[in-house]
């Protein structure tokens, strides 16, 4: 059982290092890292306040990885070889945005919640 201060410390921890990934090509190594620390931060919230599930159930449904549906749709005669690294690269940065913005919202969530 993880007090209420720990998780929500977790999560600020958390939403700063995804400011740091953000900026990273794509998925590496240390991003992988860092969403295990987010699937264990969100399994103990929801399981301790369940007034959050809701935020826990988004930050989850997030996919980080472009679409392979995407590169199907890139008009014949494109150079998809230099489209898709620059799409791939802004949809997860805007994804690393909408779970940060989740995030904050997790940890308004959680501080109004009861125990």
């Amino acid at each position: 059982m993880s007090s209420k201060p720990d998780l929500l410390a977790e999560v600020a921890q958390l939403r700063d290092d995804l400011g740091e990934l953000r900026d990273d090509p794509g998925i590496s190594q240390k991003f992988a890292d860092w969403h295990g620390r987010l699937a264990a931060c969100l399994a103990l919230v929801s399981d301790e306040f369940p007034g959050c599930e809701q935020e826990c159930k988004e930050l989850r449904a997030i996919d980080f990885e472009l679409p392979p549906e995407i590169e199907a749709s890139i008009p014949e005669g494109l150079p998809g070889h230099r489209i898709m690294p620059v799409a791939s690269q802004m949809y997860f940065r805007n994804k690393c945005e909408e779970a940060a913005e989740l995030l904050k919202t997790l940890a308004i969530v959680l501080r109004q919640s009861e125990e």
